[in-house]
């Protein structure tokens, strides 16, 4: 019916719940796990539990749509290893309500030339989905991108990573932006805040964190906690090009290096 909720889809191990499967392969574009319902329904979440996680070339996990007009559902993956490359895709997506959260839980986690994207385009408040990240070593590559957007009075969800260790390299990008128009609530309309807590925080080759707005709404916070900090022909920054407020920068660091023309401004 119009208001009937989308199913939930679980992957998981022999053993059932709480267990892991060997192995979870999504490879191909087009190829996939898309949860969706029609009309006012909150859309089911996705639940992935494998040793290793893999989405090569194209593939994608996608909760809700650009034109979905409820709760985008959740995408949770707990695994030992996620490799997402080859222009494959991570998305929650909604229309009219929030997007739902992203949370990755593994020990070693790549990006290579691939997404993990939530957005929505509330016209009410409705919020961009959260991505968060537990992970032991994270590698962004080859314009690798992480983003959390609003196009209209919703705030953008905030990005969380905990690490071991975070690499950006060749032009991957952290990235939390609102491009709203007139906030109909305070705090509407806004980016969300970027907090990366690592042993090792690494940006190099033209990669960049940053939280903009070019609405009415605020850009984001900027936190890094981290003992050591490298920024290399790479940028931390947070702007604004409309009558929001850019957000401030915090580094929190043992040692800070930058070279090579990198920049941190707001």
């Amino acid at each position: 019916g119009e208001g009937a909720a989308g199913g939930k889809i679980t992957v998981q191990g022999l053993k059932g719940e709480g267990s892991k499967a060997d192995s979870f392969i999504l490879e191909g574009p087009g190829t996939g796990i898309k949860s969706g319902a029609f009309g006012l329904g909150s859309l089911g979440n996705i639940e992935v539990h494998a040793k290793t996680v893999s989405l090569m070339d194209g593939a994608v996990i996608e909760a809700g749509t650009s034109l979905s007009l409820a709760t985008a559902g959740d995408i949770v993956i707990d695994a030992n290893d996620v490799s997402i490359s080859g222009g494959s895709h991570i998305f929650s997506h909604a229309f009219a309500l929030d997007a739902g959260t992203v949370t990755i839980t593994a020990d070693q986690f790549s990006l290579n030339q691939s997404s993990i994207e939530t957005d929505t385009s509330s016209p009410t408040g409705g919020q961009g989905g959260a991505v968060v990240l537990n992970v032991g070593s994270a590698s962004l590559t080859n314009g690798a991108t992480i983003n959390s957007s609003t196009s209209n009075t919703g705030r953008a969800g905030d990005i969380t990573m905990n690490v071991g260790s975070l690499t950006l390299a060749n032009h991957s990008i952290i990235t939390n932006s609102s491009s709203g128009g007139i906030e109909i609530e305070a705090g509407a309309g806004g980016a969300g805040n970027i907090t990366i807590t690592g042993n090792r925080v690494s940006l190099a080759s033209g990669s960049s964190i940053t939280s903009s707005t070019i609405g009415d709404g605020n850009a984001g916070l900027v936190v890094i906690t981290t003992p050591t900090l490298n920024v290399d022909n790479a940028t931390i920054t947070t702007s604004t090009s409309g009558t929001g407020n850019a957000g401030s920068i915090t580094a929190n660091v043992g040692t800070l290096t930058l070279t090579n023309a990198a920049e941190i401004a707001s």
